[in-house]
């Protein structure tokens, strides 16, 4: 089956789960989603005076890669390992080049190599 093919049935999958997901609790990002928590969590950054922007750096921080701003969990104190947030319309390209680069592995074997570069992506799977 053509690549582009499956990853259009992994997207149209993938939203039929989504939908049952409340909005406010759930890992799934689309474009837009994490579009905004990106901009919210950069204006918390400069002025960090609400509740809602305490939670918002808790959970999140930003890396900027060749001007391009990426949400990632937040490093604590002598941690080294980045874990990148992902849109949906990521996911199947990663999850992908993944099965790919460990010989066409199973599921375990996925979760095993994506586990610590990005985050809650063992409950997409």
């Amino acid at each position: 089956m053509d690549t582009a093919v499956n990853r259009d049935l992994f997207l149209e999958k993938l939203n039929v789960l989504i939908v049952g997901k409340r909005e406010d609790n759930c890992f799934y990002f689309s474009r837009e989603k994490y579009s905004k928590i990106l901009s919210e969590v950069v204006s918390a950054k400069t002025k960090c005076n609400t509740p809602l922007d305490y939670r918002r750096l808790k959970r999140f921080d930003v890396l900027k890669i060749n001007d391009e701003e990426k949400l990632i969990v937040p490093l604590k104190p002598g941690e080294t390992n980045i874990q990148y947030y992902v849109t949906n319309e990521e996911l199947f390209s990663i999850l992908y080049e993944a099965h790919t680069r460990i010989g066409h592995g199973g599921r375990t074997r996925m979760l095993k190599e994506l586990q610590n570069k990005y985050k809650k992506l063992h409950m997409k799977l």
